[in-house]
């Protein structure tokens, strides 16, 4: 009989990286049966994304009708342990695959703890060790990694976060990132987009949404992108609004209509690595993004007061400019003037599902 593994998410980035090893297991480990489950957490930037993979959901759960709705986490934490609890008795799974950092991963792990399956951790170790930044995700990715049975952790950085919280040696395993896969299978070798370019079409990619930037944070960061366009008039740049009205209605009252500026609806992922790939850089506060910029051979401004991507930021790929808007400006000096850092990705080498495929069929063999 085929053991049955349950792979949970709910947001972009989540099915961004739970789908390749989602593939990996079908084409390697045919006795493994998957069953894909999206919780509908961010249902409007997950639209058309499966088409990307080859890949749609087994079961929805609907916990959100429309990014906004359950502005309560704990509401929405509710909804995610009340809908994979139920999921999980009628699907019966043998185990429990999450990635990341959101509240689909918490509480998919937290309901399959309450009944006593084993769960595997895609991406574990990532810390700030600020409960604050970035919240709650810093908080949902410690109580993962304690409830966990096997830890995949992207970085030996990870690793060594884990085993100083005093998780066994024998749970974790190094596997790198499993973004690097997926823009592997999306551009079948996205770092030929930079081979041989100048950086001399001046487009800059800005993605803010963070929850801990909400607020005054958001608008320092907006002010100071004002600033750089008076200073930098050559450049362009290309903002991908998120969907959640907090966000969307600050973004749009400081830059929409202003010259320079570019205002996109979020586009699928093809699109936007697509974008992305083609552009001079990145100014973020996203995580995702951060390990995306190597594989694509761009430099990476992050907008946040700190980061769990940590190799990036030690080997040159990204720069932890903060949300002050003398750290911005100055930062926004060192993208332009960024020159590709010596060896490879911090990330991977695009192998991580494979490792991760490998290690769950040993599990149960």
């Amino acid at each position: 009989m085929k053991k049955k593994v349950a792979c949970c998410y709910g947001t972009r980035p989540e099915f961004i990286k739970i789908a390749p090893v989602v593939l990996a297991l079908r084409k390697f480990h045919s006795d493994i049966k998957q069953v894909l489950i999206c919780s509908g957490q961010h249902r409007e930037l997950l639209r058309g994304i499966g088409e990307d993979f080859g890949l749609k959901p087994d079961i929805e759960l609907n916990v959100r009708k429309k990014i906004g709705d359950s502005g309560d986490l704990s509401e929405l934490a509710a909804g995610l342990l009340k809908g994979f609890d139920g999921v999980f008795r009628r699907v019966k799974p043998d185990a429990v695959a999450v990635q990341g950092d959101a509240a689909s991963a918490a509480f998919a792990a937290l309901a399959a703890f309450h009944l006593r399956l084993p769960v595997y951790y895609i991406e574990a170790g990532l810390r700030t060790y600020d409960l604050s930044a970035p919240f709650p995700e810093e908080g949902y990715r410690q109580m993962i990694s304690r409830v966990a049975s096997v830890l995949f952790c992207p970085t030996e950085i990870d690793k060594k976060n884990l085993l100083n919280e005093g998780i066994p040696e024998n749970k974790i395993h190094v596997v790198g990132n499993t973004v690097v896969d997926a823009l592997k299978i999306i551009l079948k070798g996205p770092a030929l987009l930079r081979q041989g370019r100048a950086f001399t079409d001046k487009k800059i990619v800005v993605t803010v949404h963070r929850r801990e930037n909400w607020g005054d944070p958001l608008k320092r960061i907006l002010l100071s992108l004002k600033k750089i366009r008076d200073n930098n008039p050559e450049y362009k740049f290309i903002v991908s609004v998120h969907p959640n009205p907090i966000v969307k209605n600050v973004i749009e009252s400081f830059l929409k209509d202003e010259p320079g500026f570019e205002l996109i609806i979020p586009p699928t992922y093809r699109k936007f690595i697509s974008i992305l790939g083609q552009s001079s850089g990145v100014i973020t506060d996203s995580g995702g993004i951060q390990e995306e910029s190597p594989t694509l051979e761009i430099p990476c401004l992050v907008v946040r007061e700190k980061t769990e991507r940590i190799a990036g930021v030690k080997l040159g790929w990204s720069f932890l400019a903060g949300t002050g808007g003398d750290e911005i400006i100055s930062g926004f000096r060192w993208l332009i003037n960024w020159k590709r850092p010596k060896g490879g990705n911090p990330y991977g080498d695009g192998k991580a599902s494979v490792r991760i495929a490998d290690v769950i069929e040993k599990i149960w063999q």
